[in-house]
């Protein structure tokens, strides 16, 4: 399965999506440090669980952590979100002809 992002923003780490979309969302100081706390402890409960990284997962922080889920529990692929729509539509095919 693959799955489109455009972001890059990690659950945890250096660019975490609760504190760069939390706060564009409303979300107060407190707010986005309960947000960021609970997203580790997820990521910690999965690694623990099904042996799978997502806490620094390029793209995983994505849809608020839904990307790094379905990296999870279904095995997804996160790729971003022009390469998946360049490549479903055979847009370098298109490409040949142009000048």
């Amino acid at each position: 399965m693959l799955v489109a992002c455009d972001v890059v923003n990690q659950l945890a780490g250096k660019f975490v999506a609760s504190a760069v979309y939390g706060r564009q969302k409303g979300a107060s100081s407190a707010a986005v440090a309960t947000l960021e706390t609970n997203l580790r402890s997820v990521a910690a409960l999965i690694r623990r669980d099904l042996e799978v990284s997502v806490a620094k997962l390029e793209r995983g922080g994505a849809g608020g952590g839904t990307a790094a889920g379905l990296v999870a529990f279904a095995s997804a692929k996160l790729v971003p979100g022009i390469e998946l729509v360049l490549d479903f539509s055979r847009f370098e095919r298109h490409l040949t002809d142009a000048d």
